[in-house]
């Protein structure tokens, strides 16, 4: 699975949150790959493939109804770049352009939607971590080209498409070796992504609302776009406790310029981390903690959240069944206007499952993604339907 190296919370909190890691282990993969063809821009011609083949992992999902749903990824630690299409009755992969990791996905229609990630670039006997961008006009996806810093690392995992001339991809740049990454935002803007400066570090997730209004959240980073430039905003907190914590970002969903939800996690103890699941709420003037059920007293953490309404929003990640947490399991929750609460989910597998990514598109349809723990043979997709009374695999 996913873990960030530069993770300072302790080893619990590298067991447990998806999508961290990113920069070693994609570099590290990328440099025994390329040299068995990594770059190799081919097409995947044999789309119709069993997509639980291990290794495989999903880690976000975007829908536009009940019959249109994106889902992406990769297989063989990003060998292949892992794009599945959900038509109302079952998943099944889409030919892409690259052999690359995708993190995150935004669809607008049936025939326009984005996916972003990284991929390994060879330059002068070394190798290069680039953005990647792929764009779905409604037959094929295609790359799309995309700017990078003069850093050696670049990667985007994040995207929020607003309108077809108004789209945001986030991730971080930075070196090898340096704890220090710098937060990456692009632009499309209907003809071509461009750089757009931004404060702090890494960032996992945007979500954009208007031309004026968009956010990003990362590792520590909270950010708002409004209509000319990004700035840092402020965590209200009850306590100076609170303060201390150093909380990470991994999802966010903004419904209105005065509603928006985001969902993390951060470490719960001094010394020792024990990460808990943090919750986030914007209401238009300030951003505060919303308390948040856990499934047990060990550690917990969210990697996504989709709000359909003021009162309907799901949150998704996993928690630990033990101390050393050997086995993780789903967490779904569920906003209901007043609270949050836990919602019983599958886990179909006899090691671990975990949530990575949620979309909802109304109060009877939503999708969950994820991975599935395979022993052996490595990692597996998880993909959980919500049909209005309870989540299933389909």
């Amino acid at each position: 699975m996913l873990q960030r190296a530069e993770m300072r919370e302790g080893p619990v909190c590298l067991k447990m949150v998806s999508r961290q890691g990113r920069r070693r282990l994609l570099l590290s993969v990328a440099v025994l790959i390329v040299a068995a063809g990594f770059l190799a821009a081919i097409p995947q011609a044999n789309a119709v493939e069993i997509i639980s083949a291990a290794p495989t992992e999903l880690q976000a999902v975007s829908a536009t109804s009940a019959t249109d749903a994106w889902s992406v990824g990769y297989r063989d630690d990003g060998a292949e770049a892992l794009t599945l299409h959900w038509d109302g009755r079952s998943w099944s992969p889409v030919a892409n352009p690259l052999r690359a990791k995708l993190w995150g996905v935004s669809a607008l229609s049936p025939s326009d939607a984005w996916a972003v990630g990284a991929y390994a670039a060879p330059r002068s006997h070394t190798v290069q971590i680039q953005t990647l961008i792929l764009h779905w006009d409604g037959s094929t996806w295609t790359r799309v080209p995309s700017p990078n810093s003069t850093f050696s690392i670049n990667q985007l995992e994040g995207v929020s498409a607003v309108s077809a001339n108004d789209v945001w991809a986030v991730g971080d740049s930075g070196t090898p070796g340096h704890p220090a990454f710098h937060a990456l935002t692009l632009h499309w803007n209907g003809s071509r992504w461009s750089t757009m400066p931004a404060p702090g570090g890494e960032l996992h997730a945007v979500s954009g609302v208007s031309s004026r209004s968009a956010w990003a959240v990362g590792f520590g980073n909270l950010l708002h776009w409004n209509g000319t430039r990004w700035s840092r905003q402020s965590i209200r907190t009850r306590s100076f406790l609170e303060t201390v914590p150093v909380t990470r970002l991994l999802g966010v969903s903004a419904l209105s310029s005065r509603n928006v939800w985001a969902v993390g996690n951060r470490c719960a103890h001094f010394g020792a981390c024990i990460p808990r699941a943090e919750v986030i709420h914007w209401n238009g003037a300030r951003w505060s903690p919303v308390s948040s059920p856990a499934p047990n007293r060990f550690a917990n953490h969210l990697t996504g959240v989709s709000a359909v309404s003021a009162r309907d929003a799901w949150a998704v990640g996993a928690y630990c069944t033990t101390r050393d947490c050997p086995r993780q399991h789903t967490l779904v929750l569920r906003w209901n206007g007043r609270r949050w609460s836990t919602v019983p989910s599958p886990n179909p597998s006899s090691s671990s499952d975990l949530l990575a990514g949620v979309d909802a598109i109304s109060p009877t349809h939503a999708w969950a993604v994820g991975y599935r723990g395979g022993g052996s043979s490595g990692s597996g997709t998880l993909l959980l339907d919500w049909n209005g009374t309870g989540w299933s695999a389909p």
